[in-house]
């Protein structure tokens, strides 16, 4: 593989763990929903950030319901497949 092959490569290459958000420059890092825990700060499109307060499996186990609070203070639920790539702040 050539040099200018290479750069192509790692220039368009997906990272691991890790998503693109609208608004966002480049790759942010991710965590399955499964392995969230609370306190963990979550990045959402153009910016916006919440923290996870509590993160409840389903009875099967494929899915988590994942309980945050906004930066304005309202507390919100939402459920994830548990293998899900959810953005977090670094």
């Amino acid at each position: 593989m050539t040099d200018l092959q290479k750069r192509i490569y790692d220039l368009y290459r997906i990272p691991d763990n890790a998503v693109k958000l609208q608004g966002l420059p480049g790759w942010q890092p991710a965590k399955k929903a499964a392995d969230l825990l609370p306190g963990d700060v979550l990045l959402w499109n153009f910016g916006s950030t919440s923290t996870v307060t509590k993160v409840t499996p389903t009875a099967t186990g494929k899915s988590v319901s994942v309980d945050f609070t906004t930066e304005d203070g309202k507390l919100y639920r939402r459920t994830f497949r548990a293998q899900r790539l959810v953005a977090i702040k670094k």
